[in-house]
């Protein structure tokens, strides 16, 4: 197996080169072929663009609003792959929550071209206060950070009334 440049391989005997994963931008590879019987080598030049994929996120922010304390509280993003090329991504949050249980589900995935997937976010504060964070997609290849989404919530302790009627 012969590596040509630094994107494509071919080995002898094939007449087909094979283009490796890189990263997104534009390229420009020289291949030199040598002919029996001929002195004059023959070059190929191939030039292109890696596109990497496109997505789109539905909210762009989240709110959870005002929640109530040591209560699970659920909410929903959906991502768009709207590219012809598989999409892996993985999100994190920038920050970990003190006093509060936070999850992503599922905080990575493979999705298919021209596919949608929802995500599921679950908050559980156990204390009082606001909670703040922006969820990070990093996409391999891609590069990290490539899509920011703000998340918010206010944790307060409920108000519980005591109806007098209710009492014996």
């Amino acid at each position: 197996h012969t590596v040509m440049g630094g994107r494509f391989g071919l080995r002898s005997g094939d007449k087909n080169s094979i283009l490796k994963r890189s990263p997104a931008g534009k390229f420009r590879e020289v291949f030199e072929f040598t002919i029996d019987g001929c002195d004059t080598p023959l070059r190929i030049n191939v030039k292109g663009e890696v596109i990497g994929p496109t997505l789109h996120i539905e909210p762009k922010k989240i709110e959870f609003g005002t929640v109530s304390l040591g209560f699970e509280h659920e909410t929903e993003f959906s991502i768009f792959n709207t590219s012809l090329v598989e999409l892996d991504y993985r999100i994190v949050s920038d920050r970990i929550f003190v006093g509060a249980e936070f999850e992503i589900i599922p905080s990575e995935e493979k999705m298919a071209p021209e596919s949608e997937s929802k995500v599921k976010l679950k908050l559980k504060p156990n204390m009082e206060g606001i909670f703040a964070c922006n969820l990070e997609m990093n996409v391999p290849g891609i590069g990290e950070n490539v899509v920011r989404i703000a998340v918010q919530a206010e944790s307060r302790i409920p108000e519980i009334t005591l109806a007098r009627n209710m009492l014996d």
